[in-house]
């Protein structure tokens, strides 16, 4: 009797045994993250990346997609389409960007017509400056555009915004009518209008400037191409000056505005400055922080086209000019340069 008692005891407790390791390998599996250590009665999930227990579903292979050509002449196919040329007329269009956006590239595009001649300017001076071959204009660059190319400035105006309809008009026929031309859009040396800029001066566009105007702050409006000379913008709390720089030495005051005391605490506090489309003059007034109240203290320098009254250049049709030797005037594209609208003029 004891001898079956005992049978059945060894009996249950080795079932016992069997479910305990059985119900705990299988749950250990899952912890197994290595498939060197996913051993019986795990096994380990080749398509899941898993270790799991020999009762649960292995993770189905992929579905095979149908092999329409061989590993080679997929190879190949693909090393053709690399390797395949970018159509010329593409290409090209930076090589005509960079010389219509650089002088320079301008100048070496002019000698032979040659977009060869531009690719290695810049491979040989433009890239190690830094020089952009984009074909995207910035606010200067359509306004320059448009003052360079007459049939851009008579069709649609001026602008120094690229978000206008002005603007977006202007960028549209750079890239539809002027890049095939290869037209400038630089702001050195150029033309405009009857006026032939030299290509040792830089110019500036008609605009509203954007001053600095914390205290004692300083705006570059203007570089002379060889960076010698510059035009300042100097602006003070009660104080501004627009003068020529040369160096680190002021070496003429173009304008000076002084605000009163009693101008400021009235509330004139915010300065304005800009050089004029519609008549080419330069002005520096204050006004209140929202610009009402009119002006005070302005100061302005008359730079009209001479021998009439009433303007008969084009509204827009001017720019300041500064060149390597320091002259500072404006161009009004009439093909001369009259006493009048000369700045500034190194002595001999």
């Amino acid at each position: 009797m004891i001898v079956i008692v005992m049978i059945v005891l060894l009996m249950l407790l080795s079932v016992g045994l069997g479910l305990y390791f059985f119900v705990f390998a299988k749950k250990d599996c899952k912890k197994i993250t290595e498939e060197d250590e996913c051993t019986e009665p795990c096994q380990w999930d080749t398509y899941g990346n898993k270790c799991i227990g020999e009762d649960d579903d292995l993770t189905p292979a992929p579905t095979q997609q149908p092999i329409m050509e061989s590993a080679d002449e997929s190879s190949t196919e693909r090393k053709r389409e690399e390797s395949a040329p970018v159509p010329a007329a593409v290409s090209d269009n930076k090589w005509r960007c960079y010389a219509g956006r650089y002088g320079d590239a301008y100048a070496e595009y002019n000698k032979n017509k040659s977009l060869e001649d531009v690719k290695d300017h810049y491979e040989t001076i433009g890239k190690s400056k830094g020089w952009k071959t984009t074909c995207t204009l910035t606010g200067d660059e359509v306004a320059c555009y448009a003052l360079q190319n007459p049939e851009a400035f008579e069709n649609f105006g001026y602008t120094t915004s690229v978000s206008n309809t002005t603007g977006k008009r202007l960028a549209k026929h750079y890239k539809d009518v002027g890049r095939d031309e290869v037209a400038r859009f630089n702001c050195q040396g150029g033309k405009l209008a009857d006026s032939i800029i030299p290509e040792d001066a830089s110019i500036l566009t008609p605009r509203e400037f954007n001053i600095d105007r914390r205290n004692r702050k300083y705006t570059y409006l203007l570089t002379s191409p060889n960076g010698l000379y510059k035009f300042v913008l100097y602006h003070e709390t009660k104080r501004a000056r627009l003068f020529l720089r040369k160096g680190n030495s002021n070496i003429a005051t173009i304008l000076d505005s002084r605000l009163s005391a009693a101008n400021h605490t009235a509330g004139y506090t915010k300065l304005r400055a800009w050089f004029s489309g519609y008549d080419a003059n330069l002005f520096l007034r204050w006004y209140k922080p929202d610009n009402s109240g009119g002006h005070k203290n302005g100061v302005y320098i008359n730079t009209r086209y001479p021998g009439t009254t009433d303007n008969t250049v084009p509204s827009n049709r001017h720019i300041l000019v500064l060149t390597d030797s320091g002259k500072l005037y404006v161009d009004h594209g009439e093909g001369s340069e009259d006493e009048i609208s000369v700045l500034y003029e190194p002595e001999e």
